[in-house]
């Protein structure tokens, strides 16, 4: 985005999704959230309540994220926690779709599960996330046990050609001696042994 300084506008320095301008990685935001359409506060039923009721619809939505209630608040908890007229007026929002239901002697947010994420919701993505971290867990143990495998398979490769160049050694270094031998170009301490036999 654009910032302003003293004298000019200024490009902000754009940042990858959990990095900090400065590249360095940011903490995971653990608190839970709710959602709302950007305009619901627009929204015909929404416009007309009043400062009190707003807040309410919004605590009670929060309220029942935090306590997994899935948008099911008991009546004698709500009336604790917000008043009766303010409860009231969020049940007449609307004649037939209002924005809270009274069912009995508990306080239903309607569409709760449309908008905020329930119990059903968390349990899927618990069950998605284990079994992703259960494929993760075995693609890594085979790429591990591949890579052992690998490894004796290279240990054995070059355990066998160690063998080999010892082999190689051991044959050229006769064949420098008989080359030696014949050419005269023998150590010394190969000529005095030689001398005194």
């Amino acid at each position: 985005g654009w910032r302003t300084n003293r004298f000019r506008a200024v490009r902000s320095p754009r940042t990858r999704s959990g990095f900090s301008a400065t590249g360095e990685p940011m903490p995971k935001d653990k608190r839970l959230y709710m959602t709302f359409p950007i305009d619901f506060d627009e929204h015909p039923k929404v416009a007309l309540l009043s400062d009190a009721a707003f807040r309410a619809f919004v605590s009670m939505n929060g309220y029942s994220r935090r306590q997994k209630l899935d948008g099911r608040i008991p009546a004698a908890l709500a009336t604790k926690k917000w008043k009766p007229r303010v409860l009231a007026e969020l049940v007449a929002s609307h004649s037939e779709r209002p924005l809270v239901l009274l069912a009995g002697d508990t306080y239903v947010l309607r569409s709760y599960a449309d908008h905020q994420f329930t119990n059903e919701d968390e349990a899927e993505l618990h069950r998605v996330r284990a079994e992703a971290g259960k494929a993760g867990g075995e693609a890594k143990a085979k790429a591990l046990a591949l890579a052992r495998e690998t490894d004796q398979q290279n240990i054995a490769r070059s355990e066998s050609r160690s063998e080999l160049d010892d082999q190689d050694l051991n044959m050229s270094g006769r064949s420098n001696e008989t080359a030696d031998r014949q050419t005269g170009n023998w150590p010394a301490q190969v000529e005095r042994i030689i001398e005194l036999i």
